[in-house]
C-alpha cells in the first residue's frame, strides 16, 4: 500500500477531512505555526502511521517547537521549527 493510500485510510478511520474539497491537496504548516486548539497529525518517523493530536500550548525554542497536547498518552511532542506538519480536522 502506498503512503498516499495509507494517509487516505488514516483520515477515513479518524473521520477527519484533510486537504481541499477536491481531496487532492494536503494542508500543511511549519511546526512553529501550530496554534492552540489546532489539530495535526503526529507522525513520529516518516513512513510510520500517525494519529491526530490537538495543541494545548506551543513553545518556540531556538531550533525547535515544544508542543503540549490534549492527549493523555502523548502529552508532549517536539519538532524542528521548520518541520512540515499535516493538519487534521476534529471529527
Amino acid at each position: 500500500m502506498s503512503s498516499e493510500e495509507n494517509s487516505t485510510l488514516e483520515n477515513a478511520a479518524w473521520g477527519n477531512a484533510v486537504g481541499n474539497t477536491m481531496g487532492n491537496a494536503v494542508d500543511e504548516v511549519a511546526a512553529e505555526d501550530l496554534t492552540q486548539g489546532q489539530w495535526f497529525w503526529h507522525v513520529p518517523v516518516p513512513g510510520l502511521t500517525g494519529w491526530p493530536l490537538q495543541v494545548a500550548t506551543a513553545e518556540l525554542l531556538d531550533d525547535a517547537v515544544r508542543i503540549i497536547t490534549t492527549d493523555e498518552v502523548r502529552e508532549l511532542v517536539s519538532y524542528a521549527r521548520d518541520r512540515r506538519v499535516r493538519l487534521a480536522v476534529a471529527s
